[in-house]
This record gives C-alpha cells, sequence and structure tokens, in this order.
C-alpha cells in the first residue's frame, strides 16, 4: 500500500481508497448542485418565528388604532382563525387549484404550476403560474374567513343594537322622569310663594286690626 491510499493488484492495477470525510464532502457537494433548500435548518427557523412574531405585534397594532376597538376576546378569536383555520383552508385551496390548473393549458408542462418548482436552469414564467395560483388561494383563504367572522358577528351586533336601544329608551325615561320632577318642583315652589303671599296678607291684616283697636 501505497502512502496516498492506494493499492496495487497483482495485475499492476491500482485502485485509490476513498476515505468516509471524502465521501461525506461529495455528497454534501451534490446536493448542493441540486438546488434544493433546506426548510428546516436553525436560521430558517429563527426568521420564520421572527417573522410570525412581527405579524402578531403588526395585529396588535391595528386593534390599538382601530375604533371602535373590538371586545379582546373577539379579537383574539379573529387573530387566531388567520393563523390556525386559515392555514388548512389556504393548503387546501392550493391543492385544489394545483391540480386544476395542472389540467388546463396554463399547466403545461404540469412541473411548471408544482409549488417551489422552477425547472433547471429556474424559469420565471413558472414563478409567475405558481404566484397566481398562490394568491387565488391566497384571496379564497380571505374571503372565507371573513365571510365566516362576519357570520358570527352579527348576532353580537344585534345584541350592540338591542343593547344600545334599551340604553336609549332608559335615558329618555330618565329625562321624562327629569322633566316631571322638574315641573312638580316648580308647581310646590309656586303654592309655597303663594301661601307665603296669603299668610303675609293674612298678618298685614291682623297688625292692621290691632292698630285700629288701639286707637
Amino acid at each position: 500500500m501505497s502512502p496516498t491510499g492506494s493499492t496495487s493488484s497483482p495485475l499492476g492495477l491500482s485502485s485509490t481508497l476513498s476515505s468516509p470525510a471524502t465521501a461525506g464532502t461529495e455528497d454534501a457537494i451534490a446536493g448542493g448542485e441540486s438546488g434544493e433548500c433546506q426548510l428546516l435548518g436553525k436560521a430558517a427557523i429563527f426568521v420564520q418565528g421572527a417573522l410570525g412574531a412581527l405579524a402578531l405585534l403588526s395585529l396588535v397594532y391595528k386593534r390599538w388604532r382601530e375604533r371602535p376597538q373590538r371586545p379582546i376576546k373577539i379579537w383574539f378569536f379573529d387573530v387566531s382563525k388567520q393563523t390556525t383555520i386559515g392555514i388548512p383552508i389556504l393548503i387546501l385551496l392550493l391543492r385544489l387549484l394545483t391540480y386544476g390548473f395542472a389540467r388546463s393549458p396554463l399547466g403545461n408542462p404540469p412541473e411548471s404550476v408544482e409549488s417551489g418548482n422552477y425547472g433547471q436552469p429556474p424559469r420565471a414564467t413558472w414563478w409567475v403560474k405558481q404566484s397566481i395560483i398562490y394568491f387565488i388561494g391566497l384571496l379564497g383563504m380571505k374571503a372565507f374567513i371573513k365571510e365566516h367572522r362576519s357570520a358570527e358577528h352579527e348576532p353580537l351586533l344585534q345584541e350592540d343594537e338591542e343593547d344600545e336601544h334599551t340604553c336609549q329608551t332608559q335615558n329618555e325615561g330618565n329625562r321624562i322622569r327629569e322633566s316631571e320632577d322638574d315641573e312638580d318642583s316648580e308647581l310646590d315652589f309656586g303654592d309655597e310663594a303663594e301661601q307665603a303671599k296669603v299668610e303675609g296678607l293674612t298678618k298685614g291684616s291682623r297688625l292692621g286690626g290691632n292698630s285700629l283697636s288701639q286707637a
């Protein structure tokens, strides 16, 4: 065996033995040349987490600025729909759209509408096709969430309107009672004034009668 790791056969032929490290390097190079990306690496998870936190903060800021503000419970339900229910709906719509587009003239070849597959070399036309499918699916998901949210909010809005009507009725009743109380107070004040006037005249008459008797 020679120092370089090659062995000579009895026939004078030599073969080179590759070490495991060399084989691993070759596999890594081959994987890099294939153009495949790893979505579950540490950096990718960090970026996805940061984007999720940023999206949540934007929703919190939106609620802080909205007028009138939704109750915190309703706001939480709305947000949870977009981050939980919305994702499965979007995935389902994308699969249905991809299946339909693959069997249409737009999906020629069918690989051109598979998400993340841009061909070799990458083609901009394939990216445009996949973007169209994604935007249609996203709009469909948003429309479904909005319709579902409106259906849930309608009873709450009716309750709010009923409460507002009840409050207005109570306020109107309070104003009527206050007006009646004011009128009663004015009548009482008038009666007291009239009674004081009569008492003053009576007292004056008595004083006048006593003066005449003394004279």
